[in-house]
């Protein structure tokens, strides 16, 4: 396998070019069932309880404090979340946490449609 060292990124079709630090270093949508719909750089998906789900990379992140960037569905009216524990952050994986507010209460519930993506610099 070759490797192609570059600073800027810009794809065909694209007027503007981006940093390659930019671009995600993994993301992926997955369902309620804990299995990706579609993804990169994700090597496994893990359920480990009600609402809790642990995202294991391909590739190790240098550091543990990148960046993730989450969004939930659950296909009804309430608004669903995710929390985030900074505690959570490791190089190899992090765990997300899906919640639905509803009544005024806050509950861990799988998501049916999650979605994930993660920024910083690889090992």
């Amino acid at each position: 396998m070759s490797t192609l060292t570059v600073t800027n990124i810009k794809a065909t079709g694209e007027t503007a070019s981006r940093a390659v630090s930019g671009v995600a270093a993994a993301w992926v949508h997955y369902n309620s069932s804990m299995s990706a719909d579609d993804s990169f750089g994700i090597s496994s998906i893990g359920d480990t309880g009600t609402g809790l789900a642990d995202i294991n990379f391909t590739s190790s992140f240098s550091n543990s404090h990148y960046t993730a960037i989450t969004g939930a569905s659950n296909g009804a009216a309430s608004a669903t979340t995710y929390n985030l524990d900074p505690n959570s952050f490791t190089t190899s994986d992090v765990e997300l946490r899906g919640k639905a507010n509803g009544s005024g209460t806050v509950n861990l519930t799988d998501l049916s449609e999650n979605t994930a993506a993660f920024h910083g610099d690889l090992a």
